[in-house]
């Protein structure tokens, strides 16, 4: 027996009540299954059963083969495919409310200042609307701003009832960053528009995603952007939208010619450094507060340099914190007291192993340490028994 059809509301739509009457022709001939159907219409089972779908309307003559498979009158049905797909052009694609935004990071701590400061300017927005809000968060490799700008999306994501967009640019990724046409693509799909009605030229695209989003509710997070330019084509044109950057460059083009307000993003506080190993590791941090602070420090105060000592704490539950702070000053050839190692003066081709993004994304010459990074100790922790040169994990924050 082949798997159920999902159940449709005949009532959703023209396209929903088609599938409904191809499935209710199917059952008044016996309810054949779709290879039986496949054999007798010369489509195949998986073309037959998506016809019946609701997803998509079927070409007319999938649709004929399957009524003609059933005993159905093809010429009704001609007739009314034609109403169908009539209704769905007029109507255009279909307006949809995607929620791309990723889960939120879990154990978030700190940042009230970045938050209210967010918060405000969308209030500001709100009762002034002027011109599409821009917000800019910069800050260095690992230093939180896609946890931030993802865990203050989700706390306004009621006040954009018409969707939440979302991409990761890959700006600073090995591989090449996404290009504006691709991301263009993508959203919109996400918005309705069938993949073979999408725009081939860039700015065609950009005008079809301004003409979607005008007027409407909606929340864009665009996510580790390289520069403004890859960002330009992708704003909207009306103020009913936010538009959330993150990015290691400062995008001094964004807040010059549209307007963006920066917000800088600094290391955590000490307290809070603590409070996020409190969360992360549990009751050991209680226990061994020194230790906890001293490992904080190591960390540099980066959230994701944090994240990654906490997984090591959290693998070697039977290990005190202090013995971890000591590993980790000696993988960096200073003491256990938790004093930092001096700078090499030797120049060095690649930086440490657990260095974070900001650092690993650059080559380090004549002796110094790379720009923005945020300590000498550069920046992350990398335990003794871990393998050089380890790559950042997916989905750690920015």
């Amino acid at each position: 027996m082949g798997r159920q059809e999902q159940p449709l509301d005949p009532t959703a739509g023209p396209l929903q009540g088609f599938a409904h009457e191809l499935r209710e022709l199917r059952r008044a001939a016996g309810n054949p299954g779709y290879r039986t159907l496949a054999r007798r219409a010369g489509y195949s089972a998986s073309a037959l059963s998506a016809a019946a779908s609701g997803r998509l309307l079927p070409s007319l003559a999938v649709a004929l083969a399957y009524v003609g498979a059933c005993d159905g009158d093809t010429g009704d049905w001609e007739r009314r495919w034609t109403e169908v797909a009539a209704d769905l052009e007029n109507a255009g694609p279909e307006q949809q409310k995607p929620r791309q935004l990723p889960p939120d990071t879990y154990g978030f701590t700190g940042r009230a200042a970045e938050l209210a400061a967010l918060d405000a300017l969308l209030d500001a927005a709100d009762r002034e609307p002027s011109a599409v809000v821009i917000s800019a968060v910069a800050g260095t490799g690992g230093v939180g701003k896609t946890a931030l700008a993802v865990h203050w999306a989700h706390r306004a994501a009621a006040r954009f009832p018409d969707g939440q967009l979302y991409v990761d640019l890959r700006g600073y990724d090995p591989d090449r960053p996404l290009e504006p046409a691709d991301v263009l693509a993508g959203f919109l799909r996400a918005l309705g528009v069938p993949g073979d009605q999408v725009p081939y030229d860039a700015a065609e695209r950009a005008a079809r995603f301004r003409t979607l989003v005008a007027e409407r509710r909606m929340l864009l997070v665009l996510d580790n952007a390289h520069s403004p330019d890859q960002v330009r084509l992708l704003l909207p044109g009306t103020p009913s939208c936010f538009v959330l950057v993150t990015s290691r460059d400062s995008l001094a083009g964004l807040v010059a010619r549209h307007g963006a307000r920066r917000l800088d993003l600094d290391l955590l506080a000490a307290d809070e450094a603590v409070a996020l190993l409190r969360t992360l590791v549990g009751a050991r941090v209680d226990a061994e507060p020194a230790a906890a602070a001293a490992l904080a420090d190591r960390c540099a105060r980066l959230p994701l340099a944090l994240r990654l000592a906490a997984e090591i704490a959290t693998a070697r539950p039977r290990s005190a914190l202090t013995e971890l702070v000591a590993g980790l000053a000696e993988s960096r050839g200073g003491t256990s007291s938790g004093t930092r190692p001096p700078r090499s003066p030797a120049p060095t081709s690649t930086p440490p192993a657990g260095c974070s993004t900001s650092c690993s994304g650059r080559t380090w010459s004549g002796g110094t340490r790379p720009g923005g990074c945020a300590r000498t100790t550069c920046c992350a922790p990398t335990p003794p028994s871990s393998p050089a040169g380890s790559p950042r994990r997916s989905g750690a924050p920015r």
